[in-house]
């Protein structure tokens, strides 16, 4: 999030796949976002949002509901279409 930071509030910020950091990269994520309410690092496409991990700026930040989610590692969050 420091290295990509979203250019306007409220707005996201696409990740080029040369700059994701190796932690990300061995996921083999599709895309990763940046947002201001954390990252989101895409593993596949589906039209309810797909799937992937969020590590949100905090657990309240998450943009869909609780329910949702899991929580693989303290702070990383792992959903599917919800």
């Amino acid at each position: 999030m420091k290295t990509h930071r979203p250019d306007l509030p409220g707005k996201e910020r696409d990740v080029p796949k040369d700059q994701w950091p190796t932690a990300i990269s061995h996921l083999d994520p599709v895309d990763v976002t940046v947002y201001p309410w954390g990252v989101d690092i895409q593993t596949r496409n589906y039209f309810d949002g797909g799937y992937g991990y969020e590590v949100p700026l905090n657990k309240s930040a998450l943009p869909m509901p609780v329910r949702c989610y899991r929580e693989p590692s303290e702070g990383v969050f792992w959903h599917g279409p919800c």
